[in-house]
């Protein structure tokens, strides 16, 4: 199998799952809110939308290191308090991170806002 087939595959697992987490969440909320009409799976479908979107912004943050220096600094406040040092200061930590595709994050931002915008088409429409 080529490299590209891999990739093409991987990412098309990436989406399946992507929608089946969406699929369980709206049940979820459609039993949390115990409303089975169509203003439930409206909401249900919103909410999974907007988590995968939010789950997509979570992985971006992450891998551009915005809570690098944040769980550093919790991880030698109570290494310190221990009596303990870092084995790895923070630039080797981030050196030593292992890059997350693009297409991780990006999946999860359309999905979501696709998950979203069909919601919104059977609201009107329907």
């Amino acid at each position: 199998m080529a490299k590209e087939e891999k990739k093409q595959l991987s990412l098309f697992m990436l989406i399946l799952i992507e929608y089946l987490v969406a699929v369980v969440l709206t049940v979820i909320m459609l039993f949390y809110q115990r409303n089975f009409e169509k203003l439930g799976i409206i909401n249900g479908m919103q909410v999974s939308g907007a988590l995968l979107f939010i789950a997509g912004w979570f992985a971006f943050i992450n891998h551009e290191g915005l809570f690098d220096v944040l769980v550093y600094g919790v991880k030698s406040f109570f290494k310190g308090i221990v009596g303990k040092k870092m084995e790895k200061e923070l630039f080797e930590i981030r050196l030593a991170r292992k890059p997350i595709p693009k297409r991780i994050f990006l999946s999860l931002w359309i999905n979501g806002v696709i998950i979203v915008f069909i919601s919104f088409l059977i609201y009107y429409l329907f």
